[in-house]
């Protein structure tokens, strides 16, 4: 249970309250040290992981939301084994930073996400955050990255994830190449703010032991020649004019700026990837040791002619891509993902719900096309599994979307199944 902990600002009844007013008690010499408040601090050795999320204004927020936030901060100071730290729509005041700064020693993973910097943080206080060795730090939206990378020492980091909601571009690249020990690279998504001038690159020596990446596709260039072997093209490109953002439609990807691609060092063996890249790239002879391949047919900038919107549709997505891959060399792909979008027109598309088509097209030309697939989905609240080559497929709803597909049944959605994997959550069942 307290491995992993949570502070919110909307849970005015948290039981880790009580633990953090134990666990402050001990550091009081005037204060006797009873059984509960030694407990705390046993407890407190094996916490591993802090969340701290909510603590934004709000109509939700408790009373006395800087006094509380304040309190599980210096309390988490005293639980000497924290390696994961995640602050989420919270403020970054002087008592989380004195948090973060006081878990040098063990801190190895830092993510910010939605968050303000107090103004009355000093250079001098953002300058303790020095002595952190972090191996992976996320930066994600709002003003977060006014807390800027430069001030942690980064030299051993190995996974980066942010979007330039936060970043300035040219901040961006100027870190990357000043971080040479990084494997492992998420930029969510980019903004492109319109007479700011050219787009800043990466040189050839920069990022040498990158080996994963997700990345907006125009960035594929600056990472031909490093040893890649998981990419996702799959971020969003943004423009910007007068604070309105859209999603630009970009000329769908050729052969030519797909190069880099076939110039890792390294043996790709995932790809998230446009589904029209799978069309005009030949991906059998590039990446014979793709074992994980994920389509995306509904990305935001590149606008294909057909909308997959019924059975018919579906069954000739699904021979296309099996043409599109011949017998031989026999592909070793085991798992495949085919992403329609999250909206809600997507979802009421009729063979997201129609397990029996999906097995169908399963059983046949998706394993007579790739022989060793042992999982694959067509609808990102349903999923195909199974142990090996030669056993059976079952369908499953994962946990995490089971009152969506719920709903959906209760609301006489069409559906068929297979192996009873929908009909116990539909109640008129």
């Amino acid at each position: 249970m307290y491995r992993s902990l949570e502070f919110s600002g909307r849970d005015s009844l948290s039981a880790h309250g009580a633990f953090c007013k134990l666990l402050l008690k001990s550091s009081d010499s005037n204060a006797a040290l009873d059984s509960d408040v030694q407990s705390a601090v046993d407890i407190a050795k094996i916490v591993n992981q802090c969340t701290f999320k909510e603590w934004l204004p709000g109509p939700d927020l408790i009373p006395w939301a800087d006094a509380f936030l304040d309190r599980d901060a210096r309390a988490v100071r005293m639980m000497p084994n924290v390696e994961y730290l995640h602050i989420d729509s919270a403020p970054i005041t002087k008592s989380l930073l004195a948090t973060i700064s006081r878990l040098h020693k063990t801190l190895k993973t830092l993510s910010i996400r939605s968050c303000t910097l107090d103004e009355e943080l000093t250079k001098k206080q953002l300058l303790g955050l020095d002595s952190l060795r972090l191996r992976t730090v996320e930066f994600y939206g709002g003003s977060s990255m006014s807390l800027s990378p430069s001030v942690f020492r980064l030299r051993d980091l190995e996974t980066f994830r942010t979007d330039s909601w936060s970043f300035d571009i040219s901040a961006l690249f100027k870190f990357l190449s000043k971080t040479p020990s990084i494997t492992d690279l998420t930029i969510a998504s980019v903004v492109h703010k319109l007479g700011n001038g050219s787009m800043p690159s990466l040189a050839p020596i920069d990022l040498p032991n990158i080996g994963a990446i997700r990345i907006p596709a125009s960035f594929l260039t600056f990472f031909a020649g490093r040893p890649l072997h998981r990419v996702s093209l799959t971020a969003v490109e943004w423009r910007e004019a007068l604070e309105i953002r859209d999603h630009p439609t970009l000329p769908l990807l050729t052969a030519g700026e797909l190069v880099p691609l076939i110039k890792s060092t390294a043996s790709i063996t995932e790809l998230h990837i446009p589904q029209h890249v799978y069309i005009v790239l030949p991906i059998f002879k590039h990446f014979q040791h793709l074992e994980v391949l994920v389509l995306v047919y509904d990305h935001p900038n590149f606008a294909t002619n057909t909308v997959v919107s019924s059975n018919d549709l579906f069954r000739e997505v699904i021979d296309l891509l099996c043409t599109k891959w011949p017998v031989c060399p026999p592909p070793v792909l085991q798992e495949l993902r085919l992403d329609f979008g999250t909206s809600a027109a997507a979802d009421a598309r009729p063979f997201m719900l129609n397990l029996q088509l999906q097995l169908q097209m399963l059983t046949g030309p998706l394993c007579a096309a790739f022989p060793r697939l042992t999982s694959m989905s067509a609808a990102r609240f349903v999923k195909w599994q199974r142990w090996n080559a030669h056993s059976e497929w079952h369908a499953f709803v994962p946990h995490h979307f089971r009152e969506l597909v719920k709903d959906a049944l209760s609301r006489g959605r069409p559906f068929t199944d297979v192996g009873d994997c929908l009909t116990p959550l539909d109640y008129k069942h």
